[in-house]
């Protein structure tokens, strides 16, 4: 189950580094410090939700 979260935290940090990368190509580097940062914070939260959901059945 840790894995699992694990997993997942990679998964979105993965995806706000491209999103981060995206930008920064785009010369937008305070958009890109931010999609990323809001990425992280989703994934964590959508993280404890999910482990909080899981240990309620």
């Amino acid at each position: 189950m840790k894995m699992k979260r694990d997993e997942n935290m990679i998964l979105f940090g993965l995806a706000g580094l491209i999103i981060s990368y995206i930008l920064y190509i785009n010369d937008r580097i305070l958009l890109s410090a931010l999609a990323f940062t809001a990425t992280v914070i989703i994934g964590l939260i959508w993280g404890a939700l999910y482990l909080r959901k899981k240990n309620m059945r």
